[in-house]
């Protein structure tokens, strides 16, 4: 996930997006959270228009079967460090919730839907564009 989308995309960030104070970013098997700090003086339209722009353009040169961002504006002061850590679980628990719980699985010419728990190492799968399996 890092070294394929994330530090990626962290570069993009920097070159592409004005008034940026600083990026911090966490990789996880099947998902990538990168956070956006921006100086105080920013025009947040002229930031969320870069970074939609850049995201778009990054988009097409993921992996397949990558998903495109999705954006949560927040502002800093929003949220109390107490508060924050239960929103950012809620936040990803309805965003992997939103993930397929099937495959179709390729079987003998056949496609067949099944269930992500019974995907096996070396199982041949069709994997629409921007779908997504999630693995837990």
């Amino acid at each position: 996930m890092a070294g394929r989308i994330t530090t990626p995309f962290e570069r993009a960030l920097t070159t592409t997006v004005n008034d940026i104070e600083h990026i911090v970013s966490n990789s996880y098997n099947d998902i990538g959270i990168i956070k956006i700090f921006f100086q105080p003086n920013v025009d947040i339209r002229t930031a969320n228009a870069q970074v939609t722009a850049i995201s778009q353009t990054m988009l097409k040169q993921l992996p397949p079967g990558a998903t495109p961002p999705l954006f949560l504006r927040r502002r800093q002061a929003a949220l109390d460090p107490a508060s924050a850590e239960g929103h950012a679980s809620r936040e990803m628990t309805a965003l992997l919730s939103r993930a397929p719980c099937t495959a179709m699985h390729h079987r003998d010419g056949q496609l067949e839907e099944i269930g992500i728990d019974l995907i096996a190492a070396g199982d041949r799968l069709l994997v629409l564009f921007a779908q997504a399996l999630r693995f837990l």
